[in-house]
Order: structure tokens, then C-alpha cells, then sequence
């Protein structure tokens, strides 16, 4: 603004320097103008445009010396109060209490895969976190050729469930922690029983009102665990003591399953129609004692027992077990003792997926055999995460999981990555198994802010002979 003044007040001292051109001077010089000056005027009027330029230069000087002085001011505020250049900033913390964190909204646009069929989909996932609470909610709409995917809003309970994920408070191992809706990882005690359960299995767009609440009174506690709360199918709890605290902890588990072969179905005997299945409730029981042995950042360690029985059927054994961290791993092991007819860690996160559960390859009141299960994480860095278990009886069949999970930014345009693979029973490592499941996931930046993101999960369904599986291919945005 200060040049534009500048400049106005040089080309009026000019044209008033100039002076009118009279009709004489013009019949000489038709172009008027400097041509019609006289030299005395004309020098002068160069030394004002020196003199403007002058003016010029000195207002640039001093914005850019200005410009300066407030980096270097900024420079030594932050250094003053302990805050690093912006380059060098840690991670954020946690946001004070009330503040939102982990907060975001998506937008996904593509195909899917439901049941052997083929939909479009279009999607708004919101998610927020406010302290210790936190929401996702996921509304979609699925449609293809035929129209619009129905069944997804038959009624106000289904509606609802097909614009909810989950609402939590706190986490697991909180003195409070409350979770409804999608559960992908439910554990009760040290997993003798329940381990990584999941109330959907391999169907990534099932939707459930499952609850985890887990409540710690300071001398005892409770946890618990239901598939569905619209119909609670599946329930499971622990209630835990602690005899010595901080020391010696004592619990009771209970899962029931009272309607195992709900959905299910399976060929007549003749093989010509499907027929739904038929298998009593079930039930599984147990206790469980803990010690944690040694406490620390770097290296922990939980010595703990469990027994645990189906009814109408064995039971199983677990001592000792060793939980815990050492320096970038952590770890688990147990030697265990079961029936014949036992199945450690029967509810996980295939449960849902192999139920009803066939014991035709287990002998009730057979020999006891002795195995092991082991699992270790090992996280390289905080953008990679490596983890494995194996399992192992005597004259049984092994199981393995391995999973592992990138988050980091050193692969151009990946943005995430994530595969891993579990079989129980394995006699060969076989896709085209009941007992067997696959996980991928991969998102791949193409531009700021918007991702491809591919989703799949897969089981074998013996009965169609065929894969389950569940796939998503679409667009993800940051808004």
C-alpha cells in the first residue's frame, strides 16, 4: 500500500512538472509528452524517480528486516518456554481430559462382496474420542442391479445396527470399561477358555450388539462377554478375587452357548436338502489363579494355572503359564494337560464361524495328553509388529497363528498393511479348510488425504464346498 502512495504522488509531481502543452509546442511534436519538456524539468523529474526508487528499496529493506526479527523472536520464544523447532516436535500425547482425540471422519465408495453376491457400496464412518470414551459409527447403504439391499432395514432394530459400529468406555483392564456393539478381540481371564473371541467371525459386514463390561471393586471384579444383546445367544463371565492384593488373584469362568447351531445348516441324509443343524447348549467352566511374580517396564512376568471342563464332556489343564514382556517381546506359554475330548481356548475369534462345534474326532474318556502353547509378539519398531503361536498335544494335531502388521511410512504410498493366517488341527497347511482362516488388509495412498483401502477375510465352507469370504475394495477419505 505504502508503494501504491508512493508511486501516485511521483506521477502527480510529474504530470504538475509536465505542465500543459501548448498548441504551438504540438504543431513541433505531435507526440506531446517528454518530448515537450524543457531540459531543466527534465532533471528534475529524474531525480524524483530516483528518488522513488529510492523510497522503494527502503520499504522492502525494512519489510524483510521485519520478517526477520519476528522469525527470530518466534525462534527464541520457543526456545524460552522448551518447545522444539516444528521439525523436531514429538509425537502427540494424550489430549487433557475432555479434549477429543483420535477423532475423524471417512468417506468409502466401492464394491462388495456379500454372500457370493456382488453390491455396491457407499459408506460414512465417523469415529470420536472424548478422554476415555470413544464411538464409531458406520452407516452404509448396499445395492446392486436389483436395487437396494433391503433386509438391511427391515425393522428399526436392524436400522440402527446398519448405522452403529461400537460406543466404548475406557479399556480393557480398566478399573471400568464398557464396550457395545462389534467385538473383534474378547478375552476373559488368561484365555483358557475364551481367547480373541469375535461376535461376527469371518463376515466382515455382520453387524452386533455384543457387550464387553468388565467392573474392578479394588478386592474382587467381574468380566463379561455377550454376542448379542438383541438375542443373547452366547454369554460368558469371570468373577475374580484377590486373595493377597497386588499379589495372589483367584477367578471363576463361565461361557454358555444356548443355542450352538443357530443359522446353521447342513445336508440330509440323503444329501438332497439342507436341514438346520441340531446340538444341545453348551456349556463351559472353569477357575483360574494368578501371580504376578515380577513387575517392570522392561522385563514382567505372571505365573498363572487354569482348569477348565465342557460339560458332558473333558476337561483340561494349564500349569504353569508364564505371561509377560521382555525388552521389544511379549510373550506367552503354558503346559498343559488335557482330555481326549477338550478343546483349550474353544471360543475365539473362528467360534462363530465352525460352530456347532463337532466332536466326531474326539474319544470321551480316552487317555490324557500333554502339549504346550506358545506365543510370542515381537514389535521391531513402532510402525512393525511381528506375532506367532503355536500349539501342540500329544498325539494331537498342532495349530499356528501368525499375523503380521505394518503402520509405517517408508513404503511409498502404502499407507497400512496387514496379513495373517490361523489353522487348528493341522495335518497339512490348507486353505481349503473348515479350520482355517486368511486376513489382509492394504491401503494404498493416491492422493493427500484419500486412500484405496482392500479389506478380505476368508474361511472354506465344507458344506458348499466353497471359500466364505468377505471382501471390500473402496475409496477412503479424510475430511
Amino acid at each position: 500500500m505504502r508503494k501504491i502512495v508512493v508511486l501516485l504522488v511521483a506521477a502527480g509531481m510529474f504530470f504538475l512538472l509536465a505542465g500543459p502543452v501548448s498548441a504551438e509546442e504540438k504543431d513541433k511534436d505531435t507526440g506531446g509528452g517528454l518530448s515537450s519538456i524543457k531540459p531543466a524539468d527534465k532533471e528534475n523529474i529524474d531525480e524524483i524517480i530516483k528518488g522513488v526508487k529510492d523510497e522503494i528499496e527502503k520499504l522492502d529493506k525494512e519489510k524483510k528486516d521485519k520478517e526477520e526479527k519476528d522469525k527470530k523472536d518466534k525462534k527464541d520464544k520457543d526456545k524460552s518456554e522448551g518447545n522444539p523447532p516444528p521439525y523436531q516436535k514429538p509425537p502427540q500425547e494424550a489430549a487433557p481430559a475432555g479434549q477429543p482425540v483420535n477423532s475423524g471422519f471417512d468417506g468409502t465408495f466401492g464394491a462388495v462382496s456379500i454372500d457370493g453376491k456382488m453390491y455396491y457400496m457407499l459408506a460414512f464412518l465417523y469415529e470420536l474420542g472424548i478422554d476415555k470414551f470413544a464411538a464409531g459409527f458406520d452407516v452404509r447403504l448396499t445395492w446392486n442391479d436389483d436395487g437396494l439391499k433391503k433386509d438391511d432395514w427391515n425393522d428399526w432394530q436392524k436400522a440402527i445396527s446398519n448405522m452403529f459400529r461400537y460406543i466404548r468406555y475406557g479399556q480393557k483392564g480398566d478399573s471400568f470399561y464398557a464396550k457395545l456393539g462389534i467385538l473383534d478381540n474378547s478375552t476373559l481371564g488368561h484365555g483358557f477358555i475364551m481367547r480373541r473371541y469375535s461376535n461376527i467371525g469371518a463376515d466382515l459386514y455382520t453387524r452386533r450388539f455384543g457387550t464387553e463390561l468388565d467392573v474392578n471393586f479394588g478386592g474382587f471384579g467381574i468380566e463379561t462377554v455377550t454376542n448379542d444383546i438383541n438375542w443373547e445367544r452366547l454369554v460368558g463371565g469371570r468373577l475374580y478375587l484377590k486373595l493377597i492384593p497386588e499379589f495372589l488373584e483367584i477367578g471363576a469362568t463361565v461361557v454358555y452357548d444356548k443355542d450352538p447351531t443357530f443359522g446353521k445348516y447342513t445336508l440330509d441324509p440323503q444329501g438332497n436338502h439342507l436341514v438346520l443343524v441340531t446340538q444341545s447348549p453348551f456349556v463351559e467352566y472353569g477357575a483360574d489363579i494368578g501371580i504376578p511374580l515380577i513387575k517392570g517396564n522392561i522385563f514382567s512376568m505372571l505365573v498363572y494355572g487354569d482348569w477348565a471342563k465342557v460339560k458332558d464332556k473333558g476337561q483340561g489343564f494349564v500349569f504353569p503359564g508364564f505371561a509377560g514382556k521382555a525388552l521389544i517381546f511379549d510373550y506367552r506359554f503354558e503346559y498343559r494337560i488335557l482330555d481326549s475330548d477338550f478343546i483349550p481356548g474353544l471360543f475365539d475369534n473362528q467360534y462363530e464361524d465352525r460352530r456347532p462345534v463337532s466332536w466326531a474326532g474326539y474319544v470321551t474318556g480316552g487317555p490324557q495328553v500333554k502339549g504346550f502353547f506358545g506365543e510370542l509378539g515381537w514389535k521391531l519398531m513402532n510402525w512393525l509388529r511381528v506375532c506367532g503361536s503355536y500349539e501342540k498335544s500329544e498325539g494331537g494335531l498342532p495349530s499356528v497363528r501368525g499375523e503380521i502388521t505394518y503402520t509405517g511410512n517408508f513404503i511409498p504410498r502404502i499407507t497400512e498393511a496387514a496379513a495373517g493366517y490361523e489353522q487348528r488341527e493341522i495335518v497339512t497347511l490348507d486353505l481349503k479348510n473348515p479350520n482355517t482362516v486368511v486376513y489382509a488388509r492394504v491401503g494404498l495412498m493416491i492422493a493427500p488425504g484419500a486412500s484405496m483401502v482392500f479389506t478380505t477375510r476368508q474361511t472354506y465352507d465344507a458344506l458348499i464346498g466353497d471359500y466364505n469370504r468377505s471382501t471390500i475394495m473402496a475409496m477412503q477419505m479424510k475430511f
